[in-house]
């Protein structure tokens, strides 16, 4: 049935139907690896614009690390087609929610962020009673206080716990600038390079 709209006017198409210039995506796509790619820092684009593994691979072909999950679901549809690297930029809280991740965590390389001890204490027993390790980032709050620990003591002593949990590995700290805006273009650029 799909393979029937392939080619159709946009016009012909009923709605809602998602419509993309493929060419002008991949243009996209090799611009932005094509700036990241003398820098010192690597790029995990967030699928939540596209929600497409196939642009998802288009998008690791031209240079990216991974991508960027904002719920487990989403990670497991990426996994189960074939995205080995992904960060859900989300905490994942509860015993079911906890044991999909475990076996998320089998199919590739999935990493989540952590702000709460009890959290992370129960997702190393799971992780331990399937014989797994989590990979993990704690999340700093950097001025959004929407989620994520004070900077400074509180996430050094964070991180400390999270270092003597044996079924997880730290892989840093991540924070979310959201609320970072700078309006003028010019200023924007210069503050980027």
């Amino acid at each position: 049935m799909l393979e029937s709209f392939i080619g159709k006017s946009m016009y012909d198409l009923d709605t809602p139907s998602l419509i993309i210039d493929i060419g002008i995506a991949k243009k996209n796509i090799k611009m932005m690896a094509d700036y990241f790619k003398d820098r010192p820092c690597q790029v995990r684009p967030h699928t939540k614009t596209h929600k497409l593994p196939y642009i998802a691979h288009l998008q690791i072909e031209a240079g990216a690390m991974g991508v960027t999950c904002a719920r487990l679901s989403e990670a497991q549809i990426f996994m189960q087609h074939g995205i080995k690297d992904i960060l859900l930029a989300n905490q994942v809280v509860g015993k079911a929610k906890l044991q999909r991740l475990v076996g998320i965590s089998q199919m590739g390389d999935i990493t989540i962020c952590l702000d709460s001890l009890g959290n992370a204490k129960e997702i190393s027993e799971i992780a331990g009673q399937a014989e797994q390790k989590i990979n993990v980032l704690v999340e700093v709050d950097v001025g959004l206080n929407r989620c994520g620990l004070e900077p400074g003591k509180a996430v050094l002593d964070f991180t400390k716990e999270i270092l003597s949990l044996p079924n997880l590995n730290f892989r840093g700290l991540i924070g979310y600038e959201g609320s970072v805006s700078i309006d003028d273009d010019s200023e924007k650029l210069a503050k980027v390079k």
